[in-house]
């Protein structure tokens, strides 16, 4: 058996122009998806505290607006617009108050040239809880 050294070149220049191109792909997805994902899970959270802490049970829609707006200022949350994203609804029922926070937004990331990135972040519900 003779042994070539052209049959054992390994990654030609072209090959290696792919793997670069497909590493470059995915890292600049990467860097434009993760800030929005990052972003709403710090949001959920935030809602998630808002809505188990016991003080939200006896607030206005204003006062949890407020308390959500400087839970976002403290943590820079930067893709979410706080008056239309985020509803709050108060209903009494059988003389119990019950409030709900609905979490609802898209972001737009620019991915490269005219090509954009879309996240609908729509299934997000919080439901204050009574002590």
């Amino acid at each position: 058996m003779k042994n070539n050294i052209r049959s054992q070149a390994g990654v030609s220049f072209f090959g290696w122009l792919v793997i670069i191109a497909l590493i470059a792909f995915f890292a600049t997805s990467i860097l434009t998806l993760y800030p929005m994902y990052y972003n709403h899970y710090k949001a959920t959270a935030h809602l998630k505290s808002v809505a188990n802490d016991f003080a939200t049970v006896t607030m206005n829609k204003k006062e949890i607006k407020t308390a959500i707006s400087k839970r976002f200022q403290v943590d820079n949350i930067s893709f979410i617009n706080q008056a239309k994203d985020i509803k709050i609804e108060i209903k009494k029922k059988n003389k119990k108050k019950q409030t709900i926070i609905n979490l609802s937004y898209e972001v737009r990331a620019h991915l490269m040239g005219n090509i954009f990135v879309v996240g609908d972040f729509s299934d997000n519900v919080f439901e204050v809880r009574s002590p």
